[in-house]
């Protein structure tokens, strides 16, 4: 019988650093990203006796987001980690689109084959670095995270002004977010929906509501999870992040329940076009009659958002950033005329309601580097979105509906929510 070439004496494996045969090590757990990629690994390590390469079971969960659709893959793959760090996986022709995990819980063409070399694919390498592996497995560039503790954590999702009605209208708002935070493996919704996304039926919460009052529904929120032990993190975009911040700076009780904020784009310091509203008559009946006419909601909404009435409530009521970890995202944008109905890959905007947003914000950033001169984002400048004390994610070409609603931005929902997540998890880490 051939001996096996990797079979070395247990004192030269000692002298290499490996370690002594086990009949199993814990699995560690990774978070995997990649560009319109999210998900989670766990690697198994199996040692064997005389061996210096280690067998391994990599199960893979992850969804791909293309537009505001989302696939998701299960796999398992066999492989080896070489004594040299790097892990080896097998990428089996056709796993790119997604292959059904088979009753076994093993893709066809995945399987080691008892524990040895990878066999029956194309082999992969995933190159080690101080934060876990990173490599292309099924086509698809990756990074390999060690993931942060999340038990007893769930995130609250808190979206902007009207877009509960976006969303009964079909509009996918906050969707992908929602997605990627669940293919973190975390436990995350939006407030005032169900296990199943539906909307609950009278709850408090609404986004046409007034500050003061989704202030309260969100405290009643954390207070619910709270009871079953668990620590909320918020994750709020544009007015959400308002109700948000006034929720934690009026009733700072609250606190102890809080695991962090995540704030995109905030409306902290007021926002231009909410003055605009304000002041003008004609507009601001029209507020009212869509908000508290049809839409059951408050023009309070709108006016609640004035630079003058925002800064006199965090004068009153500062959010406090020394206490609670904070990220936060300011972004701005300015697009010509010929860029706006294309997408960064040329494909036309086709989605009537998208396009008419993207023709409402470029009016408006227009609008407001006029009055202010300064970089805003179709709705809020740049200032306005600071929160003092949080730490700060600035990006460029990205308007204000766009976190949560991918348009024209190169910048996807998806892998915004896991750069502010990694941020917020790396603060953490801190205390």
């Amino acid at each position: 019988m051939k001996p096996c070439p990797r079979a070395l004496p247990l004192a030269l494996l000692l002298a290499l650093g490996v370690a002594a045969p086990v009949a199993g090590q814990e699995p560690e757990a990774f978070v995997v990203t990649g560009p319109g990629l999210v998900g989670r690994a766990v690697l198994h390590r199996t040692p064997q006796p005389g061996v210096p390469a280690v067998p391994v079971m990599a199960e893979l969960d992850y969804r791909v987001f293309r537009g505001d659709a989302s696939t998701r893959t299960r796999r398992v793959a066999h492989g080896l980690l070489l004594p040299s760090g790097v892990l080896e996986l097998v990428d089996p022709p056709g796993a790119e689109g997604g292959t059904a995990v088979g009753a076994a819980g093993r893709v066809r063409g995945l399987d080691g084959g008892g524990g040895g070399a990878p066999t029956g694919g194309d082999r992969v390498q995933l190159q080690p670095d101080a934060l876990g592996y990173r490599g292309t497995v099924a086509g698809l560039p990756q990074r390999w995270r060690r993931a942060p503790r999340t038990d007893g954590l769930v995130v609250l999702l808190v979206p902007g002004l009207s877009t509960n009605l976006w969303n009964q209208h079909g509009i996918p708002y906050f969707d992908a977010n929602r997605d990627a935070l669940r293919a973190l493996g975390l436990e995350a919704y939006r407030i005032g929906t169900d296990d199943a996304d539906r909307p609950v039926p009278g709850h408090p919460f609404s986004t046409q509501n007034s500050v003061a009052d989704n202030a309260r529904a969100i405290a009643r929120e954390i207070r619910t999870q709270a009871a079953f032990g668990k620590r909320v993190i918020l994750f709020a975009h544009s007015k959400g992040a308002t109700d948000a911040t006034a929720a934690v700076a009026l009733e700072p009780d609250l606190i102890p329940h809080l695991a962090g904020l995540v704030a995109i784009q905030p409306v902290y310091g007021g926002s231009a076009i909410a003055d605009l509203a304000a002041h003008d008559a004609l507009t601001l009946a029209g507020v009212r009659l869509a908000l508290e006419g049809w839409a059951g909601g408050s023009r309070d909404a709108v006016v609640d958002l004035t630079r003058a009435r925002r800064r006199a409530f965090v004068r009153d009521h500062p959010y406090p950033s020394d206490r609670v970890p904070t990220v936060v995202l300011r972004s701005s944008f300015s697009r010509s005329l010929f860029l706006m109905g294309r997408t960064p890959d040329g494909r036309r905007l086709r989605d009537p309601a998208k396009r008419l947003f993207q023709r409402a914000l470029r009016f408006n950033q227009r609008l407001i580097s006029r009055r202010t001169g300064e970089d805003n984002d179709g709705m809020v400048t740049l200032g306005d979105q600071r929160i003092p004390g949080a730490v700060h994610l600035d990006v460029d070409d990205l308007d204000h509906f766009e976190p949560g609603l991918g348009m024209l931005s190169p910048h996807r929902p998806a892998d915004l929510s896991v750069r502010l997540l990694e941020k917020l998890f790396a603060l953490l880490e801190r205390r």
